[in-house]
């Protein structure tokens, strides 16, 4: 794993629109070779289902090409929706990426904002 952690901070509504530039912008950091990504996720007011479903390919996408992706910051309704689909624990680094991102300069990395996109 690489030890640059790309951290995004969607901001708003997670919707289809918003999902779909968030894939993107996943699609592109694995395809340049960044692929542990961590998605702070305390600007997002609401998710609906095209939001998860976002996150649930960008998820395969990402560990199909052996990285990692996971959710901080998560607010209840969030947490609702993974729990009602069963995903709690799939969008969770193991412990030695927490390391990675502890000792990572992370602060000085690009950040997303969807609603600025």
């Amino acid at each position: 794993m690489s030890s640059d952690v790309k951290v995004l901070q969607p901001v708003g509504i997670l919707n289809a629109t918003c999902a779909n530039k968030l894939h993107e912008i996943i699609s592109n950091s694995i395809q340049a070779k960044q692929t542990s990504i961590l998605i702070d996720c305390a600007g997002i007011e609401f998710m609906d289902s095209m939001g998860l479903s976002c996150l649930i390919m960008s998820l395969k996408k990402v560990r199909t090409a052996g990285g990692s992706l996971a959710l901080t910051n998560t607010n209840s309704q969030i947490r609702l929706l993974l729990e009602v689909a069963a995903l709690e624990d799939s969008f969770k680094m193991k412990a030695e990426s927490l390391v990675v991102i502890k000792t990572t300069n992370w602060k000085n990395e690009s950040i997303f904002y969807l609603e600025n996109l």
